[in-house]
């Protein structure tokens, strides 16, 4: 009987080579754009989850006495923007991103510590549910943060803003008249040779 063994072989470095580059680079480039498909779908579904599921229950049941519009901050704890959820309040941070299960804010809404929020009646299975899967999926808050502290309106921010001397236009100062004996002709060098002069430095001779 025919021993086959050499044929097969020969074939095995076919067998594993590898495809040529005009059917490898199509491939990567189906698999890159698949994994930025899958992406995007990801994000949507997280946004779709946050703004049907947690911004309505935030809204509803915390934002009385936990937003920037509240007239009473409850504990120093923000919770309508991502910045102020991360930073929390005296408690501490309101999500555990190392321990998600064991974050403050759902302690509280499962009235599992001294603090039980909201304090006129706990959420009910639902809702506690879709917050612990909201924070253990990562938190993903899309909302922009308010300056975190701060009751400030956008319109008393502004004004406050312009009257920041960041936002002042340049202004050309009066240029020295006091004689100083170097440099007559440059502003700058006659306001150095001025504050060398008042603190009793010597001044170098000019270099031609």
């Amino acid at each position: 009987m025919p021993c086959h063994l050499p044929i097969f072989w020969a074939k095995v470095p076919h067998l594993l080579s590898f495809p040529p580059m005009s059917i490898r680079l199509p491939i990567v480039v189906v698999l890159a754009l698949f994994g930025l498909v899958r992406i995007e779908a990801v994000a949507d579904e997280r946004l779709d989850f946050f703004e049907s599921k947690i911004r309505p229950l935030l809204v509803e049941h915390c934002y009385e006495c936990h937003s920037h519009e509240a007239d009473d901050n409850a504990g120093g704890l923000y919770l309508d923007s991502a910045v102020a959820l991360a930073k929390g309040g005296i408690g501490g941070p309101a999500v555990d991103s190392t321990h998600p299960e064991k974050s403050l804010l759902l302690e509280v809404v499962r009235y599992e510590s001294d603090i039980q929020m909201p304090p006129d009646g706990k959420l009910d299975d639902e809702q506690i549910a879709a917050l612990e899967k909201w924070i253990v999926d990562g938190a993903f808050d899309p909302r922009e943060s308010p300056l975190v502290g701060s009751s400030n309106s956008d319109e008393e921010t502004a004004t406050n803003a312009d009257d920041h001397w960041a936002f002042d236009l340049p202004q050309r100062p009066q240029v020295v008249s006091e004689d100083v004996g170097v440099c007559e002709d440059d502003p700058i060098d006659r306001w150095t040779a001025v504050t060398a002069k008042a603190n009793e430095v010597p001044i170098a001779d000019s270099v031609d």
